[in-house]
């Protein structure tokens, strides 16, 4: 005798309410329980999420090493295991239209890059310096895009470095909520981590909060006796093996595994002074282990590196855990201080040695490729196809060269079919035809946003870009 559809349906629908209350009883303090409620999500019909990350290195490249003869140069050599996920883009100025002249450039650049809009013509008081007059883009689509909204974290701002001289505190952020309202990165590792794990991570008791720094002293101490992030959701995950679905236990498994891998790998790079190893590959949400022992705006390039990896780690985890679908993350703002052989960064990018610069934006490539490959080797939970495949990633500077030029800038675009980019592993030439105010503009319908022009001046979407 075949049940009535309406009973089905009842039963069905039951089986999924069940699941919701028990993962808010079982596991509501734990990065397990997060991923799992988001599957829960999934399949019930909610849409596969898309993320955007904004990635920004200092001071610009040198273009005959960027793209000689419209060939991908020597400070490109890192992406090539990556780079038929690209498109970079040739003769792409960004779109300055200010009536007055002065303050810093490098915010020049990176404002006008991020809200397509001009600096206010008033300056900062006791600085000559001068704030945005709008939202970033980054912003405005976290806050009004259907497909970028429901994620624990509307968006984050990661950081490297965020050190500079007084004054050009407008360079040191990619983020702008509004008018002169900087979201600025957050370049200690610890708290980072803290904020966006913190919750999930640490038991606390009921109706109280961690503490960042509780936070931080819990997971020291846990990784100080070598225990696995796992103690803290062993409960959830025998709860969950008794009553979840045996079809999904094959993923519980997966994602017990997978932590475990992931701090492996993460005690490989404290070890090793920092040097990335191979990040395993991954087919679900796992929380990396706390950071420990990393400097904070130390501005030695090893550091740098350091940091940026488990920045980048953390970065990760984020989008597959699906936290946040909105990231911006800084090597270091314009006037960076990270010495590279003893040198300062903002100085050299003012000198003629432009094989030493060459050199460190090849060193940025190095320490940004990393990340890219793990989205080409993470399974995104929901589509079962690399994370890249749902990932726009810009990969910008604020300036093209350290003269504080803004045309032909040093620009990638990293995705995959399921943020529609097209024709992958190419240089774009867009000639005078296109500005940076007109990549936004093609990328928004990715989030459901359909714009015919953005900023000042705007000449709209790019032809071939998004499809």
């Amino acid at each position: 005798m075949h049940e009535r559809g309406s009973d089905v349906n009842k039963r069905s629908a039951t089986k999924w309410n069940d699941r919701r209350t028990f993962l808010k009883m079982g596991g509501g303090a734990s990065a397990l329980a997060y991923w799992l409620f988001r599957g829960v999500q999934r399949a019930e019909g909610a849409p596969a999420p898309k993320r955007l990350v904004i990635v920004s290195r200092p001071n610009g490249s040198i273009a005959k090493d960027w793209l000689p003869n419209n060939q991908r140069g020597s400070i490109l050599e890192p992406f090539a295991d990556v780079w038929q996920y690209v498109v970079a883009f040739k003769n792409m100025p960004i779109a300055v239209n200010e009536s007055f002249k002065g303050g810093d450039p490098h915010s020049m650049g990176s404002i006008a890059l991020m809200t397509g809009q001009p600096r206010s013509p008033e300056r900062i008081p006791n600085n000559d310096n001068h704030w945005n007059t709008a939202e970033s883009f980054d912003q405005k689509l976290a806050r009004e895009s259907p497909i970028l909204s429901g994620a624990r974290f509307r968006s984050l701002q990661l950081g490297a470095y965020t050190k500079g001289p007084l004054g050009d505190e407008p360079s040191r952020a990619l983020s702008f909520s509004g008018p002169a309202k900087p979201l600025y990165p957050e370049p200690d590792t610890k708290q980072l981590y803290a904020r966006i794990f913190g919750s999930l991570m640490i038991p606390v008791k009921e109706g109280e909060a961690p503490s960042p720094a509780g936070v931080v002293t819990a997971m020291e101490k846990l990784r100080r006796r070598r225990e696995s992030v796992l103690s803290f959701v062993m409960k959830d995950l025998n709860r969950v093996r008794a009553q979840f679905p045996s079809e999904a236990r094959a993923d519980l498994e997966a994602h017990e595994t997978s932590i475990r891998e992931m701090e492996k790998a993460l005690d490989a790079m404290e070890e090793s002074g920092g040097s990335a190893p191979p990040i395993p590959v991954s087919s679900d949400c796992s929380a990396p282990a706390a950071p420990n022992g990393l400097p904070v705006n130390e501005g030695l390039q090893d550091a740098h590196a350091r940091v940026g990896a488990a920045q980048f780690e953390i970065l990760r985890a984020v989008l597959m855990c699906d936290l946040s679908r909105v990231v911006t993350f800084m090597w270091a703002g314009g006037a960076s201080e990270v010495r590279f052989e003893g040198s300062g960064h903002h100085a050299l990018s003012h000198g003629s040695n432009t094989a030493m610069l060459s050199k460190i934006d090849r060193y940025y490539s190095q320490h940004t490729a990393p990340f890219i490959q793990s989205l080409v080797r993470s399974v995104d939970p929901a589509t079962k196809k690399p994370l890249i495949d749902s990932t726009l990633v810009w990969y910008v500077s604020e300036i093209a060269t350290g003269g504080h030029s803004l045309t032909d800038m040093p620009f990638l675009l990293f995705g995959g079919d399921g943020v529609g980019l097209k024709n992958r592993g190419r240089v774009l030439d867009v000639g005078a035809k296109h500005s940076s105010n007109d990549v936004w503009t093609s990328i928004a319908p990715v989030f459901d946003m359909t714009l015919t022009s953005f900023g000042n001046p705007a000449f709209g979407p790019i032809a071939g870009l998004i499809g």
